[in-house]
């Protein structure tokens, strides 16, 4: 309710009424979520951690194709936003480097071997955020897609 006041949600009706969640709402239910600040606060938080800028210098690339598009997002907000929008791309990407890596294992189950973990983090109270690919392969160095600032 604190976030449809703050118009970083739209008015809607409750229940089957309601709108459809679009990537922008849920990208600002992510953020809300994610700052854990008491409910006041949110809208602020919100407003904050999407408005961070890309620091270009620290990204070092995405081992997923579909995670291309994050790259080319000025703020965080954005790039949350492409992430949900990207999320059946990502996991149709994951499955494919995962059955070719992984032969013997069935396709049912490769989702299963948490072999790629995707961290999304926000800091304060120094506000920073990041968003990192990494493989849990010790031998796998992690790919930092995002850090804003």
């Amino acid at each position: 309710m604190v976030l449809r006041r703050a118009g970083q949600l739209p008015p809607s009706k409750r229940g089957r009424g309601a709108a459809a969640v679009n990537d922008r709402m849920a990208a600002n239910l992510v953020l809300a979520a994610m700052a854990d600040a008491p409910p006041s606060a949110c809208p602020r938080a919100v407003q904050l951690y999407r408005s961070l800028w890309q620091s270009p210098g620290r990204r070092t690339g995405t081992p997923l194709p579909s995670l291309n598009p994050v790259l080319g997002c000025a703020t965080f907000g954005e790039a949350v936003e492409v992430l949900l929008s990207q999320g059946l791309k990502i996991r149709e990407d994951l499955l494919r480097v995962l059955t070719s890596a992984y032969p013997n294992v069935p396709e049912d189950q490769v989702m299963n071997l948490r072999a790629l973990e995707l961290e999304l983090v926000v800091s304060r109270p120094w506000p920073s955020a990041r968003l990192i690919v990494r493989g849990l392969d010790p031998n796998d160095a992690s790919a930092v897609l995002v850090v804003a600032q």
